[in-house]
């Protein structure tokens, strides 16, 4: 924790600081760790995060509890997630919240079509290309109801994107994305 607050800090230095960050949420009323051990601290059992939240709402089985856990990630991981650093098991961490968020928004785009919710279903169809551009069934699925919706524009800046993405990551499109990124009509 020392190390993600204050990187160029000597080890003393930093747990003086710490200690007194700590003092002062103590003091302002928000008792939120609890030693373990000597030289680590752990939140207390009753302070709720919102990755327990999305974990929480990730594992009902309605839409509106995969709503509710897809709005709780705002970022890679989840608030703050550039703080924690690059230890293996946030690292693991961060792949299992990437795809559980997928599988999640990829059920929010079903029920929104089924429902024929066009705007919801280009909601979390663009919510789960930005996920990943390089996904080319995310943008396939996305450029689809752009099309359906008269926005032929953006489905084809939609597939532009991952044709991009892909070449970022040295990667050949498939013949479906590249013939989307230039035709008028996706089919």
């Amino acid at each position: 924790m020392i190390d993600a607050l204050w990187p160029d800090l000597p080890e003393r230095e930093g747990r003086r600081r710490l200690r007194q960050v700590l003092y002062r949420l103590r003091d302002s009323g928000l008792d939120v760790v609890e030693r373990v051990g000597d030289d680590q601290i752990a939140l207390r059992r009753d302070v709720g995060t919102d990755l327990a939240e999305f974990e929480r709402h990730a594992t009902r089985r309605s839409d509106d509890s995969a709503e509710l856990a897809v709005r709780q990630v705002r970022g890679p991981l989840l608030d703050g997630d550039e703080l924690i650093g690059r230890h293996p098991d946030v690292e693991a961490l961060r792949e299992r919240m990437h795809v559980r968020r997928r599988l999640l928004l990829e059920r929010l785009v079903e029920a929104a079509s089924a429902a024929g919710d066009r705007r919801r279903a280009i909601e979390w169809a663009t919510a789960l290309h930005r996920g990943d551009e390089a996904d080319e069934a995310a943008a396939l699925r996305l450029a689809r109801l752009l099309v359906e919706d008269g926005r032929g524009d953006e489905a084809r800046a939609v597939t532009s994107a991952t044709i991009a993405a892909l070449a970022r990551l040295d990667l050949d499109p498939s013949p479906a994305v590249t013939q989307a990124a230039h035709a008028r009509i996706v089919g």
